[in-house]
């Protein structure tokens, strides 16, 4: 969980934030392969991931796939959490 958690955020920490995006795109393979130790398909910890990665490709100006990842993420909370609730509504972590 803990590697997951940190692999997630730096995502877009070193992706976004850093500027360096191909690398925060390997943080976020890491992120999926920890993802399929903890055996969670589709829970909240993959919205999150996907929200980060979304973000990464919206700064490499793959908007079509930032938008996918966006909508994916979204999908994901309001199918847990529903469409009323905070969290399910905010796009960022």
């Amino acid at each position: 969980e803990v590697a997951n958690a940190a692999a997630t955020a730096l995502t877009s920490t070193v992706g976004v934030s850093l500027g360096r995006p191909q690398e925060g795109l390997r943080w976020a393979r890491h992120a999926e392969l920890t993802l399929q130790e903890l055996g969670e398909v589709e829970g909240l910890r993959t919205a999150r991931q996907r929200l980060q990665v979304a973000i990464v490709q919206r700064r490499l100006a793959n908007d079509a796939e930032a938008r996918r990842l966006f909508e994916e993420a979204l999908a994901i909370r309001e199918r847990l959490l529903g469409a009323e609730h905070p969290e399910a509504a905010d796009g960022v972590d």
